[in-house]
């Protein structure tokens, strides 16, 4: 079980000036944000092992637990203030269980190695985005089952020489910021916003 905070604040400020008389300021326009994060991590694993048709066969599961939970406050800096904007600020949460079972043969003899492996994995989240600002996509919800296979053979040529051919399926998940739907400024002219509906590759 892992725990993990974050508080991050950033003051922005943008100031225009005559490009005739650098000390003129024209305007001004500071922005201010606190972006506070929690994320909360919890993995179970269970291994099983034995001997099956001369080689080791393994058996397992893993069970994983994430939740977090970002906010983030904008504020219009004026007169030296920091004010509120409720329009450009939210707070989003994440959640997403994975339950994992998979099964390893592993055969060797002589000089060859040879294994086989699956891997089954049931991916369940959801984003809920809390804003008062209109956003589409407040909730997203997915539910899916992947299959990852692998299988390798190695021959041992000679104590320092290896010949080995493997294959393997994996995943990479997005990054929790780029699920949040909501659209965030980070300077006057830099705006940022995820998207919900982002697939693993």
């Amino acid at each position: 079980y892992g725990l993990y905070d974050l508080l991050v604040e950033e003051r922005v400020p943008n100031y225009y000036v005559n490009p005739y008389q650098p000390d003129e300021n024209i305007s001004e326009l500071i922005f201010f944000t606190q972006t506070p994060t929690e994320v909360r991590l919890g993995s179970l694993k269970a291994d099983w092992e034995m001997d099956w048709l001369q080689g080791k066969l393994s058996l397992g599961g893993k069970s994983n637990l994430v939740r977090t939970h970002n906010i983030f406050n904008f504020y219009d800096v004026i007169g030296g203030a920091n004010q509120l904007d409720d329009q450009r600020s939210n707070e989003f949460t994440y959640t997403e269980n994975i339950q994992a079972l998979y099964a390893q043969w592993k055969y060797e003899k002589d000089k060859w190695n040879v294994q086989f492996g699956l891997r089954a994995e049931h991916t369940a989240s959801r984003g809920d985005l809390e804003t008062i600002a209109d956003a589409e996509d407040k909730e997203v919800s997915r539910s899916y089952l992947d299959w990852f296979p692998s299988a390798g053979i190695a021959y041992q040529m000679h104590p320092n020489h290896r010949l080995q051919l493997n294959y393997s399926r994996r995943i990479d998940r997005p990054i929790y910021a780029d699920l949040n739907p909501f659209e965030y400024r980070l300077n006057e002219l830099t705006y940022g916003k995820g998207n919900p509906f982002l697939l693993p590759q």
